[in-house]
């Protein structure tokens, strides 16, 4: 079998070589590594081109020179669009935006970092889903095409056409198996639990009681609180119905931190993994579902995360399961809640949408939600602050104003002079004081311009949509 290395820059064949040994990830939801050995050495300015091996296309991240021959570390082709990039507001399909960004590639106008031979097909009418983006409204390629991947199904695979590189975009539904371990196609090659769970959490914390002791020191008394989690994830003093198992832990929090957010934190650091490997004589797919029945009886229902091909084996090794993830990640998948991608618009918070009906979107960047998420449509809030609901003003009344003017009733209680208590006298000693005549020169005048003033508290502007349908 020939291995042929060619140049990113210009997909030119630099040589080819004799393959010794593989291991090669065909397909997978996660960035995963391959490897290959090949006869001979390999100059190291290979690192960056791409290894081409029965019409499938890697990335080459490392060389390794050995005797006579060269190791070479393999990504999947599209960590080559691991370049961060601005997102620019879109409107369409999946396969249409993939195709934008993958052609933006090839007419880079830095020669230096263009693919100018590679050919886009698109074939793919999936409703657009917005990519996750940073602080700065930035974005990475590799990082969607693994998501569009794992939650939508779109898959973008490279193939050499001619003299280029073709990028094909479709959308494939996966099948449910059946799988019957030692039927004479299916084995078991490995099968890894790991859990690390905190289910009970008490926290120790010092609480300041006002007195002071003879030498004007505070005198503290220290608090014990128990804290739980449930099995969808939230956080309670008191014992829920469906509690998570796990261990109990005892941690100290300071005077000024908060005792449940503290005990949050270690729930949120809970993690678990399961995976899966399968030899199998039959070609399967990445994000084909299965049944398998285990020799002992047991069942297992999973999901094919990866596909590898190993030199000298005639069959497909296949992973089901992924690297650890904390609990409140599952329960943010299962709820599907994770990411933005939703496959459609419309609808409430199911299939990946973050957002229901009613629900209000903040950001600082401007454009339409419909745009930055990919579902929805959107009525936008001006200028008006978000006020907790209450029992005097039920969720989704409107109020209050910028400016006010004080009417009289609002004016201060304030002491003044009573025109009538001012009159002379006259009389003496301790006889009756004899009224003699009204004091008639009291004068008054106004004071104020009757204008409205500002009651607008500090601020920080924001755009704030709410979600119709």
């Amino acid at each position: 079998m020939q291995a042929t290395i060619k140049t990113r820059p210009a997909f030119r064949t630099l040589r080819q070589a004799a393959v010794l040994d593989y291991t090669l990830v065909l397909d997978s939801l996660e960035d995963m590594s391959s490897a290959a050995r090949v006869k001979g050495e390999i100059p190291r300015s290979c690192v960056g081109g791409w290894l081409i091996l029965s019409d499938a296309v890697w990335l080459i991240s490392s060389i390794t020179p050995g005797r006579g021959d060269t190791d070479l570390g393999l990504q999947g082709p599209g960590e080559a669009f691991s370049r961060p990039r601005l997102y620019t507001a879109y409107s369409g399909t999946v396969g249409g935006f993939l195709a934008r960004e993958l052609e933006a590639y090839r007419d880079e106008s830095d020669a230096v970092y263009a693919l100018p031979y590679l050919v886009v097909h698109d074939y793919d009418n999936t409703p657009f889903a917005a990519p996750e983006l940073d602080d700065n409204g930035l974005y990475i390629l590799a990082d969607y095409l693994r998501l569009i991947h794992a939650n939508l199904g779109v898959e973008v695979s490279f193939r050499p056409e001619g003299s280029g590189l073709a990028a094909t975009i479709r959308r494939r539904n996966p099948s449910s198996l059946t799988l019957l371990e030692g039927d004479g196609h299916v084995s078991l090659q490995a099968d890894t639990y790991a859990r690390t769970a905190v289910a009970k959490v008490t926290t120790v914390q010092p609480v300041d009681t006002g007195e002071v002791d003879e030498n004007e020191e505070k005198i503290f008394e220290t608090q014990m609180q128990d804290w739980y989690l449930a099995t969808d994830g939230s956080v309670s003093d008191t014992a829920p119905p469906s509690r998570a198992q796990g261990e109990w832990v005892t941690t100290v929090v300071s005077e000024k931190n908060d005792a449940q957010e503290a005990a949050s934190a270690l729930f949120a650091k809970n993690g678990e993994s399961h995976k899966l490997q399968i030899w199998s004589d039959a070609r399967y797919q990445v994000r084909d579902s299965f049944r398998l029945r285990l020799k002992s009886g047991e069942v297992i229902n999973g999901e094919i995360s990866a596909v590898t091909k190993v030199r000298g084996d005639r069959r497909w090794l296949y992973q089901a399961g992924s690297l650890p993830v904390t609990l409140t990640d599952k329960v943010r998948r299962a709820s599907g809640s994770y990411g933005s991608y939703s496959g459609g618009s419309g609808g409430s918070s199911g299939g990946g949408q973050i957002y229901a009906v009613g629900d209000v979107f903040i950001t600082t960047r401007p454009g339409d939600p419909a745009q930055l998420l990919g579902y929805g449509a959107w009525d936008r809030i001006k200028g008006r602050f978000l006020f907790a609901a209450d029992n005097e003003i039920p969720a989704g009344s409107r109020g209050g104003a910028k400016t006010h003017t004080l009417s009289t009733g609002e004016l201060p209680e304030i002491g003044m002079v009573d025109e009538d208590s001012l009159y002379a006298t006259s009389g003496s000693g301790s006889g009756t004081i004899t009224v003699a005549s009204k004091v008639n020169y009291i004068k008054t005048k106004t004071v104020g311009g009757g204008q409205a003033f500002s009651i607008m508290p500090p601020y920080l502007s924001l755009y704030v949509w709410v979600r119709k349908e």
